[in-house]
């Protein structure tokens, strides 16, 4: 163990440093909005992709092909040059908890930002204004 910390559901708000890295600014991936960042000094960042999340029975995984920018989002870009966006996915159906039983495996779906669940882990940690189900597309 080289004492190394490891963020899992966390997201990187901020690389610093100019010519190599110096440290890093990340906040929980689901927290509120407003939430405060944390920092942490460090010369290596080391991200990790592919891990696949565990789903409860109530859950779908979501592949993501597409997800939109609203206007929200361009401007805070625009005022502070930096951000995290998309709220707005849409894809395949990956895995689907044993419940679930409006959507299969394959389905394509847009998940609106707005329509709460009232059920998940998501929903009562947050807002819950921002969690919401998979709907089947439409046309």
């Amino acid at each position: 163990d080289f004492q190394v910390p490891l963020y899992l559901g966390h997201q990187l708000t901020f690389i610093e440093g100019k010519r190599r890295v110096t440290g890093v600014r990340f906040r929980e991936a689901n927290g509120r909005q407003g939430m405060r960042e944390k920092s942490v000094e460090c010369d290596t960042v080391l991200f990790s992709v592919g891990l696949i999340p565990e789903i409860g029975e109530d859950e779908i995984l979501l592949k993501p092909m597409s997800v939109g920018v609203c206007g929200s989002e361009v401007l805070t870009y625009r005022l502070s040059g930096r951000g995290s966006f998309g709220h707005e996915p849409a894809g395949y159906v990956y895995r689907v908890g044993k419940r679930v039983k409006n959507v299969k495996e394959g389905d394509w779906v847009f998940i609106h930002h707005r329509i709460p669940c009232f059920v998940c882990h998501y929903f009562f940690i947050s807002t819950g204004y921002q969690r919401g189900r998979a709907l089947p597309l439409q046309g």
